[in-house]
């Protein structure tokens, strides 16, 4: 499994911060985003990216994805500010703000792309073809909830997405600040 990433940031007054590590570990893709609008939480996030045993997450993801929601829990004072995407092979732990912000799973449903909101925290193996987009300000995109998940859906169809400067493109139709996680089987391209 290889990730496709890319992230979009729409400047402005308060511009949520980006906060992105990602490298291939003896084969082994990993990759930790965090999205939030309060940029004084940074510095101990990355701190915390410094010192985790990403070698350790590797050998056993479930126990030590379940370690990192514990202790990123604790980085977080705000966490309806926040949102993160943690991912190491095929296991995956997602935190969903819940101040108006945006999670979806994008995936592909007959050759169309489709969105569906995610509320709740995740820790669980992300399928092949799946993506999963954070959106800061989601309701920019477009109020009605539906309807963003159908838009989302369309910009980010799966099955049309090749490299990341194609996605980094489509996030910019989309607007606000975001980040998306795309897993995609070897050898695709």
């Amino acid at each position: 499994m290889k990730y496709i990433t890319a992230y979009y940031r729409q400047q402005g007054e308060e511009t949520p911060s980006l906060l992105l590590q990602q490298f291939v570990y003896r084969g082994v893709p990993v990759c930790f985003a965090c999205l939030q609008t309060r940029k004084e939480e940074t510095k101990g996030i990355k701190e915390w990216v410094r010192s985790f045993s990403w070698e350790k997450a590797i050998r056993k993801p479930e126990r030590w994805l379940t370690k990192a929601r514990g202790e990123l829990e604790k980085l977080f004072p705000f966490p309806e500010k926040s949102m993160f995407v943690l991912a190491v092979g095929e296991w995956i732990l997602l935190s969903a703000g819940t101040d108006g912000q945006g999670m979806y799973q994008v995936n592909s449903n007959f050759g169309r792309g489709v969105a569906q909101s995610m509320k709740d925290n995740f820790l669980g193996v992300i399928e092949p073809e799946v993506g999963v987009l954070l959106n800061i300000r989601a309701r920019e995109i477009v109020d009605e909830e539906k309807i963003r998940e159908e838009k989302i859906g369309k910009v980010l169809c799966p099955g049309e997405l090749r490299n990341d400067e194609q996605v980094e493109k489509r996030l910019q139709e989309l607007g606000g600040t975001s980040f998306f996680l795309f897993a995609r089987e070897n050898g695709r391209e």
